[in-house]
C-alpha cells in the first residue's frame, strides 16, 4: 500500500485518473492505509475484481492459494475457506448448479456450510438448472496431511521440486543455457 501510495503522489500533478482493483476482494485495512496516507481520495474508481479461479489445463482450475492450509490451520485465518465458499458459488453461477457436492472432512463442511449460505441469497444452489459439472469432491488437507510431503517421482515432478512449476508454466535460471 506504501507503494501505491508513493505513486499516487508521484504522480498526482500529472493529471492522471488512478484506479484500484482489488484481488480477489476489498480489504478495509488496505484502504485505512491509503486514507491515513491522504491517496484514497485520489482514485477515480475502487473497485473489487473476484477472480477466484486460474484454468491449469481445459479442464482443471485451481484457486493458486499455497498458504490456504497455514493460514487456516496454524494462523486460524478462515479467510482462505471463505474464499473457496465463494469460488464455489461463483462456479456455479458460471457452469450452473452441480448435483452432487461431496466432502470430507471438518474444513470440507465447513466451506460446503459458507456456500450454501452464499448461494442461498441468489437461490442458485436449489433452484438453478443443471450444469455441465457432475460433480465436485472437496477435501480438507488435514484428514490427509502425509500425501502432501510424497516425493515427486516423474520427470514432471523432479523439475517442478527443483526448479518450481507455477500454474503450468517453468521458469529456468539463465546459467543453465551459458555458453
Amino acid at each position: 500500500m506504501d507503494d501505491i501510495a508513493g505513486q499516487v503522489l508521484k504522480n498526482s500533478d500529472k493529471n492522471r485518473v488512478f484506479h484500484l482493483f482489488f484481488v480477489p476482494r476489498r480489504s478495509c485495512l488496505c484502504e485505512k492505509h491509503l486514507e491515513q496516507k491522504g491517496v484514497y481520495g485520489s482514485f477515480g474508481m475502487v473497485e473489487e475484481l473476484s477472480w477466484n479461479f486460474y484454468p491449469i489445463e481445459n479442464d482443471v482450475i485451481s484457486m493458486e492459494n499455497p498458504m490456504a492450509f497455514k493460514d487456516v490451520a496454524i494462523d486460524g485465518d478462515p479467510t482462505a475457506l471463505y474464499q473457496a465458499a465463494v469460488g464455489l458459488v461463483q462456479l456455479q453461477r458460471i457452469y450452473g448448479r452441480i448435483p452432487k457436492i461431496y466432502g470430507k472432512g471438518t474444513m470440507a463442511q465447513g466451506v460446503w456450510e459458507r456456500a450454501k449460505k452464499l448461494g442461498a441469497e441468489e437461490k442458485l444452489l436449489s433452484t438453478g438448472e443443471r450444469g455441465t459439472i457432475d460433480q465436485i469432491i472437496l477435501l480438507d488437507r488435514q484428514i490427509d496431511l502425509l500425501s502432501a510431503f510424497a516425493t515427486q517421482l516423474t520427470y514432471e515432478g523432479l523439475i517442478d521440486e527443483f526448479y518450481g512449476v507455477k500454474q503450468n508454466k517453468l521458469t529456468l535460471p539463465a546459467e543453465l543455457f551459458a555458453k
